[in-house]
């Protein structure tokens, strides 16, 4: 009789323990996300990703999302025809976007953002690195766009392209005809299960909380534009900024070599500019939505909870450009 309750007790433990794993498991998937398998890190430097390509080709899947201002008279799609990191694909921030308001590269509907990553091959538990030729400029605003579509297992390149060549990781330098010869996947079955919508505002949710201490809107444009003290690249926008929002330029949180400040510098940055780190939440503005993603990754690398992190899609685009929103100008 002994024997037979020891080795029940023996079974309900291995029936337990299985069940338990079987938990957690689960647990950790509805979790992270888009199923991930392990924490992914927002950041990720060049070495990392040129050594977890080797293990496997399936490690990370690589997107380059470079965009220029037409005054950098920079040609993104040409660039990436030339040489790219191996493997990489294309994302045009422009076409896969929310077109019918008129305003540049405004966050698509899940619809087409689903269709984007059909066509290139990216998986619901794929871990995505994004990319630009700037260094950083414009590939946190695909990171933001990821987790605005519930995909948490994405990380930006730190330093991005130049930083990738720098390291003398290696390059892809066989030219292609067309953006879409870069594409080696076969088209996948990627389905959105929910939009993070608290991490979008709108204007009339930034008209709102103009006054309210526990909104703190800021500002990623350069102090010239900030202020009003020189005219906007849209001519279709006022001078100014909006009324009581703060001003971090995105290049004060970045390194000469484009890649992100320490966390420490990070915080000493917002600070410094009068910000209420602890506020309820921080809404992050630029001229279209692209640098405003830099500063909502820096946000979260200085430790801020991303559930207290937004960014203002339309931008100094849209509120620049409508005659009765308040503005400030700080001559």
């Amino acid at each position: 009789m002994q024997s037979l309750l020891l080795g029940l007790r023996v079974a309900q433990s291995s029936v337990c323990s299985h069940m338990l794993n079987a938990f957690s498991r689960t647990l950790s998937r509805v979790c992270d996300c888009h199923f991930s398998p392990k924490p992914c890190s927002p950041l990720v430097s060049p070495k990392w990703v040129e050594s977890h390509m080797k293990k496997s080709e399936e490690a990370v899947r690589l997107i380059d999302a470079s965009w220029y201002m037409p005054f950098m008279e920079r040609d993104a799609k040409q660039e990436f025809l030339r040489r790219r990191i191996p493997g990489a694909v294309f994302f045009d921030i422009d076409t896969v976007a929310e077109t019918s308001t008129g305003l540049p590269h405004m966050l698509p509907k899940k619809e087409i953002f689903e269709a984007e990553m059909r066509r290139i091959g990216v998986r619901n538990d794929d871990h995505v690195v994004v990319y630009d030729g700037a260094g950083q400029f414009s590939s946190a605003r695909l990171y933001y766009t990821f987790l605005v579509f519930g995909h948490c297992y994405v990380s930006i390149l730190d330093g991005g392209f130049p930083k990738w060549e720098k390291d003398g990781c290696t390059t892809d330098r066989n030219a292609l005809q067309h953006l879409d010869d870069a594409i080696q996947l076969p088209k996948s079955v990627y389905s959105v299960s929910g939009v993070k919508e608290e991490h979008v505002w709108t204007l009339s949710q930034v008209m709102q909380h103009l006054n309210d201490p526990a909104v703190q809107v800021v500002d990623a444009r350069s102090n010239e534009r900030f202020c009003g003290r020189v005219d906007e690249p849209r001519p279709e926008c006022a001078r100014g900024s909006i009324p009581g929002s703060f001003n971090v330029p995105f290049d004060q949180v970045l390194g000469s070599d484009g890649t992100f400040l320490r966390p420490k510098d990070i915080r000493r940055a917002f600070l410094k500019a009068g910000i209420n780190v602890d506020a309820e939440k921080l809404v992050f503005s630029c001229g279209s939505g692209v640098t405003a993603s830099i500063l909502f990754a820096a946000a979260e690398r200085m430790g801020i909870p991303r559930s207290r992190l937004a960014v203002y899609d339309g931008s100094w685009a849209e509120w620049g450009s409508i005659d009765d929103t308040p503005k400030q100008v700080l001559l």
